[in-house]
């Protein structure tokens, strides 16, 4: 019986371990004259069940273009921001008429974290005449 408890106490110490892989926090805060807000939750912490990321440099144009994933199967949380030091860039989403949508404007030096959808295809074009580098890190679920 000492055997047995020893090794559920192992399991059980292995998946507690393994679990809360990446841990995500944001903070926005405002403070102009008389009016000031904030907001921070607080740190949460989220299992990665399938080990992989996919993380660098791309250089956005001013056409639509897909935003490179690598060998990422189960999409989970992405950080990105736009490292260039004046021009804005567009994220977007295109729907079965290819139609692009727009949802997120990164300007100079903003970041932006969301999790991901699974296969979806997302798009970045700069907004002016100039290419801007994006920089990504995306993580498997």
């Amino acid at each position: 019986m000492k055997a047995i408890a020893i090794v559920v106490l192992l399991n059980a110490a292995i998946a507690a371990w393994a679990a809360d892989e990446i841990q995500i926090s944001a903070r926005l805060k405002v403070d102009n004259g008389d009016f000031s807000a904030e907001r921070q939750p607080s740190t949460i912490k989220v299992d990665q069940t399938t080990l992989g990321a996919d993380s660098g440099i791309q250089i956005i144009g001013t056409n639509w273009e897909a935003v490179t994933v690598g060998d990422l199967s189960v999409y989970g949380w992405a950080q990105f921001r736009n490292t260039d030091t004046t021009d804005s860039l567009y994220l977007a989403v295109v729907d079965a008429s290819t139609n692009y949508h727009e949802f997120a404007e990164l300007e100079a030096g903003e970041p932006a974290l969301f999790r991901l959808f699974t296969n979806v295809t997302l798009y970045a074009k700069a907004a002016s005449t100039n290419s801007v580098k994006l920089d990504k890190l995306m993580l498997e679920d």
